[in-house]
């Protein structure tokens, strides 16, 4: 039986809900905790949605577990529903995992995350485990390896102490900080203008409370601290598609992706950032949201153009 406590992030998903419980069930975790966001006001069906999905899993826990549940009434969105489950999770437990509901992580994730969760508890300036990994070679001479980025998608672990420096509305973050603390990273003049265009743009609530693990990010960056990243990608993200919010092309590169052992695991003989694997990373996925952005700019110059012209 699994020890760690987890966390599932549930809304209105139950096929993809159902696959993540798979691997769930294969552990059979001791300490269970969910938070359920709960249906639009906009969307009819969401109620029904959500009511199935929460009674499903709920129902399908066969196991000896210690149970824990919030389950919203009212929909809080994929900003404020997540960033409010996992303040919730960690109000209880000193560390732990966090699982969305489109991700089947590698049984061996488990077992990953709760080893370095013991190992590096201590560590102010390590401060999210990652499962995630788009790298095209192993980097270091470890089952992992370290990064100025968090990467906290679909399975992911931390601390109650990390989790605590979380600002929502980065209020306690001022742009001056954010730029001293972006530039500490020794990053190249993109990387600083993405990332500095990216707190902007929050400030001025242009995400429209979408977002929550960008104000993770600018939380480690901040405190001058890092993630890990396993050498082999650990968790498969099944969420791409027509019902979700972001992740809605089929074809994406992120969808999908296989997972692999990672067991045993070999510690590296470093902690230092390995910034060629950190500026990889930024190329291979942000940037692809810059060219979309810069094409939806120039799309939206164009039909003003014609509009004005029409006038």
């Amino acid at each position: 039986m699994y020890q760690t406590p987890i966390l599932l992030l549930l809304f209105n998903r139950l096929e993809t809900t159902k696959q993540l419980f798979i691997s769930l069930k294969e552990i059979k975790p001791k300490h269970l905790y969910i938070f359920a966001d709960g249906p639009r006001y906009s969307i009819i069906e969401d109620k029904t949605k959500c009511e199935e999905v929460r009674n499903w899993v709920v129902s399908n826990i066969t196991w000896d577990c210690e149970l824990k549940t919030l389950f919203q009434e009212k929909n809080l969105g994929c900003g404020k529903g997540p960033a409010t489950g996992i303040t919730w999770f960690f109000s209880q437990v000193e560390e732990g995992l966090i699982l969305e509901d489109d991700t089947i992580p590698n049984v061996d994730f488990y077992e990953f995350a709760a080893i370095l969760l013991e190992k590096y508890r201590d560590c102010n300036d390590i401060m999210a485990i990652n499962s995630l990994n788009f790298q095209e070679k192993k980097r270091g001479d470890g089952s992992y390896y370290f990064s100025m980025q968090n990467g906290s998608l679909c399975a992911w672990a931390t601390w109650r102490r990390a989790w605590l420096l979380f600002d929502y509305n980065l209020d306690i973050y001022s742009e001056s900080l954010v730029r001293k603390s972006i530039k500490w990273y020794g990053v190249k003049k993109r990387e600083y203008k993405w990332w500095l265009n990216i707190y902007i743009d929050f400030k001025a609530n242009a995400y429209n409370d979408s977002a929550w693990d960008y104000q993770f990010i600018f939380s480690i960056w901040v405190a001058k601290a890092k993630s890990i990243i396993p050498n082999v990608n650990l968790a498969t993200n099944i969420g791409f598609g027509s019902d979700a919010t972001h992740t809605r092309d089929f074809d994406s590169v992120l969808a999908n992706k296989p997972t692999s052992s990672i067991l045993p695991i070999v510690h590296p003989s470093s902690s230092k950032i390995c910034r060629e694997a950190d500026l990889y990373y930024h190329d291979f996925y942000y940037n692809k949201f810059v060219e979309q952005i810069s094409l939806f700019k120039k799309i939206k110059r164009k039909i003003k153009s014609a509009f004005r012209k029409s006038f």
